[in-house]
């Protein structure tokens, strides 16, 4: 079975997205899937260590959102990019979406006299 990244598209409103961190960070809430049970529970982060195992790898990932969500527009549709990382200096790795209406080549319109390929 073949899957599309728009497989993974769902809506979530403004209201449900944390906008500052808690004052106690281990308050946080999490969502545990126990797959083996076919279970899903939510839970607090404080009590993530009682999730791990003896045999677990526990791998940390320190990388930063950056706000750089744009729209543009190609033969006169609207595309969504979200600027994921800088490759080299002025040349970025994106994403869009809809992905179909981008080729490699293309030049998309950003307004205000700015383009890009």
């Amino acid at each position: 079975m073949s899957q599309r990244v728009s497989d993974f598209d769902y809506e979530l409103p403004p209201e449900l997205i944390a906008q500052h961190p808690l004052p106690l960070r281990e308050d946080s809430r999490m969502m545990v899937v126990e797959r083996a049970k076919k279970r899903v529970d939510h839970r607090r982060f404080r009590e993530f260590p009682d999730f791990l195992a003896r045999d677990d790898v526990l791998i940390l990932n320190d990388t930063k959102v950056i706000p750089a969500r744009v729209w543009g527009e190609n033969d006169g549709k609207a595309v969504e990019f979200l600027f994921a990382r800088e490759v080299e200096p002025g040349l970025w790795e994106t994403l869009c979406r809809p992905a179909r209406r981008v080729g490699k080549g293309d030049r998309v319109l950003f307004g205000l006299g700015f383009d890009a390929v």
